[in-house]
Parts: structure tokens; C-alpha cells; sequence
């Protein structure tokens, strides 16, 4: 039998009856009793840009509640857009000041960042949703037109079912956790960050981790891994583990699983979403009891 959070979490995600193997059972009650996997502490994706870039690892800010416009705006075409990156972006002098922030700080310096190519054509920066401290941090890839447009993290169809998952599970948004994103601008057509921008913008999260000083992280999709682990891994073979990682001077939880986007594309994969989130559901459990 499922305890009534992951029951709730399995009809949330319209999984149907119940029938569970009793392998998958006995496979996922191994994981949450499985020593933790070490991991390198994280390098940013600036370690695969360039030698000065690898230097710049900041520390995490806050995030604030951001109004919907009255009268939304259309997000800019944007497929001729660069994806430049100022080499200032990599400076000493701008990784200290960064790492140095207060939450409103970070939230300020977040909206007047115009230090890559995407920001001149956003219509909001999207600096995250909730306030330190959290025990909980989900990270996923960068804002989508319907963020760009309210300037609020994971608002669009992808929001809707990341919010239907953490309700199933007992949380709520902007109260007992936090979401962030690798890059805090929409890159262009949607497309996942280049290594530039979570470069530029790895400042920025890694203060805001610092603030948030979570117990476990919850990287979302690909790109989000990409962003704490330092190395393009499969998304396979990073999921059903506990990380340890050391971000920010702190040892933390680190578990990936699949963006929301993409089990609203690949609808058969909400089953082992389903096992991600048991995870996470688990091991924060463990980690408050700690």
C-alpha cells in the first residue's frame, strides 16, 4: 500500500489503478534506504567556457512575488535574437559583488542585468518565486513566453502540473518551497540555455542557494543538472539517486528528474516522475528529521 501523499501524487499525474509490481516497490524503497552518491561540488557551467569564467562561483539571493501586468504584453519575436555574453560576465570584480548580495540585492540585480544578449528583448527577468530560508529548491531551465510575459516562474502549462505534483505531495508554492531557474531571461524560441548564459547567470543561482540554504535541490530537466553538476550527462543516468553536493559551503541533497514540460510532451514518462518525486518526497523527510 502507498502512504496517502504518494497515492494522491500517482492519481495527480493520471496514472489510473493503482497497480504498482511489487519489484517497482522493493526498487524504489531500495533507493530511499541507499547510501548517498558523492558528487563534485559544483563547477558552473562556466568551467566549460573559459579558465576565468570557472572562477566565478557566486552564492544565491532571494526571490520576490512578482504582479501579473493588467494588460499583458506580447513577448518579442525572437528568432534573428543574439546569445551573447559579455566577458564581463566572468569578471573577478562582478563574481565578488554578486556573491556578496543581500536577497533584495539579488532580486535588483537580477531585473537590471543586461549582461547577455537575451535581456535586451525580455519583457520581465524572472528572478524565482519564494523567500529564504527553504528547505526545498527546485531548479529548472530558464522562463518560458508566459513567464517572460509575468515575470513569475513556471506560470504556463508546465506550471500547472508543477504545481498539481507538489499539491498531490502536501507542498505549496512560494510557502514550503522555492523555485529558481538556470538563467533568469527567455532564450530564444524557447530553447534550452547555452553554456554562455548559465555561465553568466551561475552568479546569481549560486547566491541564491546560499540565502535559501535548502536541504535538498531538485534539478528539472537536462539543463538544470547541467547547471549544478558541471558535465552533459544523460538525464538516465543522473535519476533515482541522492547526490550529495556541496553548494554554497554546505553539503545538500541533490535529486534530478524530468522538466514538467516535458511530461506534458511525453505523457508516458509520468510513471517515473512518479518515483522521482516519492524521492524527493523522502528524502526531504529524512533530511528535516536529521
Amino acid at each position: 500500500m502507498l502512504d496517502e501523499r504518494k497515492s494522491a501524487l500517482w492519481q495527480a499525474l493520471g496514472l489510473g489503478p493503482e497497480w504498482i509490481l511489487r519489484e517497482e516497490l522493493q526498487e524504489l524503497q531500495h533507493k530511499q534506504a541507499q547510501v548517498n552518491v558523492p558528487a563534485p561540488a559544483p563547477t558552473a557551467p562556466a568551467a566549460l567556457l573559459q579558465p576565468s569564467a570557472a572562477s566565478a562561483r557566486p552564492q544565491s539571493p532571494a526571490i520576490p512575488s512578482h504582479r501579473v501586468p493588467a494588460q499583458p504584453k506580447k513577448t518579442p519575436a525572437r528568432r534573428k535574437e543574439g546569445r551573447g555574453v559579455a566577458p564581463d560576465a566572468f569578471s573577478p570584480v562582478r563574481t565578488e559583488k554578486i556573491k556578496n548580495f543581500s536577497w533584495t540585492e539579488i532580486i535588483s540585480g537580477v531585473k537590471n542585468c543586461h549582461i547577455c544578449d537575451i535581456s535586451s528583448h525580455r519583457i520581465c527577468a524572472v528572478p524565482g518565486e519564494g523567500t529564504p530560508p527553504k528547505d526545498l529548491v527546485l531548479i529548472g531551465e530558464a522562463p518560458g513566453a508566459e513567464e517572460d510575459r509575468q515575470g513569475i516562474p513556471f506560470c504556463g502549462p508546465s506550471g500547472k502540473l508543477l504545481t498539481t505534483i507538489l499539491h498531490a505531495i502536501g507542498l505549496e508554492r512560494g510557502k514550503d518551497l522555492a523555485i529558481l531557474n538556470t538563467i533568469k531571461c527567455r532564450p530564444p524560441m524557447n530553447a534550452d540555455p547555452s553554456a554562455e548564459e548559465m555561465a553568466a547567470c551561475w552568479s546569481f543561482l549560486e547566491r541564491q542557494l546560499e540565502l535559501m540554504d535548502p536541504k535538498v535541490i531538485v534539478a528539472m530537466g537536462k539543463p538544470a543538472a547541467k547547471s549544478l553538476f558541471g558535465t552533459d550527462e544523460t538525464l538516465t543516468s543522473r535519476r533515482q539517486k541522492v547526490f550529495d553536493m556541496v553548494i554554497a559551503g554546505k553539503s545538500r541533497k541533490v535529486i534530478v528528474t524530468y522538466h514538467p514540460a516535458a511530461l506534458l510532451r511525453n505523457p508516458s514518462d509520468k510513471r517515473k516522475a512518479w518515483v522521482d518525486w516519492c524521492l524527493v518526497l523522502d528524502t526531504l523527510n529524512k533530511a528535516r528529521n536529521e
